[in-house]
C-alpha cells in the first residue's frame, strides 16, 4: 500500500472514491470471492480495467491480499514492523566497522532490555485489576487471564460486539451478524458473517476467522454467544501467548539452563526475571498489616545477610585464584577491527 500511493498517486487525486474503494476492497474483504468482487466491480466503477499497475497487484493477490490468509495466525499484524523494531535497535549501537564479537555483544544488552520490559510488563498484569466495562462475565473471564495490553483490544472487540443485528438461520446451530452502520466509519457498506455454534462442546466459529488470524474471538462470535447464552470464555479460545503467565515457562526452563554456568548479564537478567514477580507477591502480601509488615522485616534482615556472606565468599574465592591463573577460554579478547569495506582486492 505505502508503494501503491506512489504509482497510484494521480488516480487517488483524479478519481473521486478510488483511493477509499481500494483501502476498502483489501482490508474490508473476509472472503476470497468478497475481494475477487469488490476488486472487479472498483475496476469497473472507475473505469481501471487497462491500468497496467492494478494488473499486476491482482496478479499477485495471493501473496499480499489479507483474505487469502485469514485462516493462518499471525496475531493481527499484517507488516513487518517486528523485524524492523529489531533492526533499529541494534542500528543505534553498531555499524559496519563492528567487530562480530561486539555485534553479540550488544544483541545482548537488546535482549536483556526486552526481558526487563517483558518482566515489569508481566508484574504490572499479575498486580492490576482491571476496571471492567460491561456487566458480562465474558470480560471478567478475559480479565483474569490477558494480560493489560490484550485486555484492552479484548474490550474492543466487546465494544463492537454491540452493533449489528441477528438473524438464526438453524436454532443454537448456524446465525447471520448483519451490520448496516458503524459510528465511527463513513460510507459504511452493510456487511454480514455467519456464526456456527456448538453449545453442548463449546464451540463457536466466525466466517470472518477473526480467531484463526488474530487469536482473539471476534466480535460476531461473542455477539452470537450472548444470544444464545454462552456467558464464559471457552478455555479452547484462549491462547497461552496473551496469558498473564505465557513468559513464566519459558523464563524457568532458560533459568534452569543457566543457573549454574555462569554470570553473564543474560543470566542475571533471567534470574531477575524470574524472581521479581515472587518478590512482589510477597511485599504485596507484607503490606496487609502491620504483623505481617514486621515479620516480613525480621526475616528480609536474615536474607539480606545471608545474600551478603554469599557475595564474601565468592569475592574471597576470586582474590585467591588470581588474574595469573586465567586460561583464555576464560575471557574472550576482542579481535583486530578491520578498517576496510567489501573485498580486498587481489594483488
Amino acid at each position: 500500500m505505502r508503494k501503491a500511493s506512489e504509482h497510484l498517486g494521480i488516480l487517488y487525486n483524479s478519481k473521486k472514491g478510488f483511493e477509499d474503494d481500494l483501502k476498502r476492497v483489501i482490508n474490508r474483504s473476509m472472503t476470497v470471492t468478497d475481494f475477487e468482487e469488490g476488486w472487479r466491480h472498483m475496476l469497473e466503477k472507475h473505469k481501471l480495467r487497462k491500468n497496467r499497475h492494478l494488473k499486476n497487484m491482482y496478479e499477485k493477490r495471493s501473496e499480499w491480499v489479507p483474505a487469502y490468509f485469514r485462516g493462518t495466525f499471525f496475531a493481527d499484524m499484517s507488516t513487518t514492523q517486528r523485524s524492523e523494531s529489531a533492526n533499529s535497535s541494534l542500528k543505534i549501537w553498531t555499524n559496519n566497522h563492528k567487530s562480530m564479537y561486539q555485534l553479540v555483544l550488544q544483541v545482548e544488552k537488546v535482549v536483556n532490555e526486552i526481558w526487563e520490559k517483558e518482566s515489569d510488563e508481566d508484574i504490572a498484569s499479575m498486580n492490576a485489576v482491571p476496571k471492567l466495562s460491561s456487566f458480562h462475565r465474558i470480560e471478567k473471564d478475559a480479565s483474569q487471564v490477558y494480560t493489560r495490553k490484550v485486555m484492552k483490544l479484548f474490550k474492543e472487540i466487546l465494544k463492537e460486539s454491540q452493533l449489528g443485528e441477528i438473524d438464526e438461520i438453524e436454532k443454537d446451530a448456524l446465525y447471520q451478524v448483519i451490520i448496516k452502520e458503524h459510528p465511527d466509519i463513513t460510507n459504511w457498506i452493510p456487511e454480514s458473517y455467519m456464526v456456527k455454534i456448538n453449545k453442548s462442546e463449546d464451540m463457536v466459529s466466525c466466517s470472518c476467522n477473526g480467531y484463526e488470524f488474530e487469536g482473539l474471538l471476534c466480535s460476531h462470535a461473542i455477539k452470537v454467544m450472548h444470544h444464545v447464552n454462552m456467558f464464559h470464555l471457552p478455555n479452547r479460545y484462549i491462547m497461552k501467548r496473551w496469558c498473564k503467565d505465557a513468559n513464566a515457562c519459558a523464563k524457568r526452563s532458560l533459568l534452569e539452563r543457566s543457573i549454574d554456568i555462569g554470570s553473564t548479564q543474560e543470566q542475571e537478567s533471567l534470574r531477575i526475571a524470574t524472581l521479581k514477580p515472587r518478590v512482589m507477591k510477597v511485599l504485596n502480601k507484607a503490606s496487609k498489616s502491620s504483623e505481617a509488615f514486621n515479620k516480613f522485616q525480621r526475616l528480609f534482615s536474615m536474607v539480606e545477610q545471608g545474600m551478603q556472606d554469599v557475595v564474601n565468599e565468592e569475592e574471597t574465592l576470586t582474590c585467591e585464584i588470581g588474574t595469573s591463573t586465567r586460561t583464555p577460554s576464560q575471557g574472550i579478547i576482542d579481535p583486530p577491527i578491520s578498517q576496510c569495506k567489501g573485498k580486498r582486492k587481489k594483488p
